[in-house]
């Protein structure tokens, strides 16, 4: 909602000044560029308006992961061909230097947002563990069938309230009893230790994980 109101902003703005810009240049301006905000900030590429919008509907459906992907890409197709445009106008005598570097900085925050979000979610989970003695938290729980993967676990912890525990169950997939239950500490250190299997043989440590 958040994202969708930053569009409707400019869309409202466009509608503000197009009373005034066929006398007004001022207001022509300000059309020019609410209109262009407007358009570019619906774009489905990341960190745009249009890109979180997406990703929190598939949220919804727990397909944001596929999203983000997909939407990284679309990130950088926007970026290359913002480059392309920008050497196109420069050779026809239009030179927009605007365009040369909106483009590589797109690409560079859509990769940056996406691992600014899986690392802001497990910090945020582990801030959260100060918490006080005399009170009771409510719980947000999952069931899994098996040992759940990192993806799921960081899934769930994107989807868990800031005021809620997170839970993870762990059901057997023949006889469906409850085999274990991973607590936030277990998870945070399960998804580091199936990113550190992923990525090198050797062990890293939570900062270099991190970094």
């Amino acid at each position: 909602w958040i994202a969708a109101c930053g569009i409707l902003a400019s869309g409202v703005g466009c509608l503000g000044c197009l009373l005034f810009a066929a006398n007004n240049r001022f207001a022509y301006e300000l059309l020019t560029a609410n209109l262009s905000l407007c358009l570019f900030n619906s774009l489905p590429a990341l960190p745009l308006d249009g890109s979180k919008m997406l990703l929190a509907l598939t949220a919804k459906v727990g397909l944001e992961r596929k999203a983000e992907k997909l939407l990284l890409c679309s990130s950088y197709a926007v970026a290359a061909a913002l480059c392309l445009l920008g050497v196109w106008s420069a050779a026809v005598g239009l030179l927009n230097p605007t365009l040369l570097l909106i483009g590589p900085y797109l690409a560079y925050a859509g990769k940056t947002s996406i691992r600014e979000s899986m690392i802001g979610s497990i910090q945020r989970l582990e801030e959260r563990r100060k918490r006080s003695e005399d009170r009771l938290y409510p719980v947000c729980s999952y069931a899994v069938v098996g040992r759940p993967d990192g993806a799921m676990l960081l899934r769930a912890v994107r989807r868990c309230p800031e005021n809620a525990y997170l839970l993870i169950c762990q059901m057997d997939e023949a006889t469906g009893a409850l085999v274990g239950i991973s607590t936030e500490n277990q998870i945070v250190q399960n998804i580091f230790q199936e990113h550190e299997m992923i990525t090198k043989p050797h062990r890293h440590t939570k900062s270099d994980v991190l970094q």
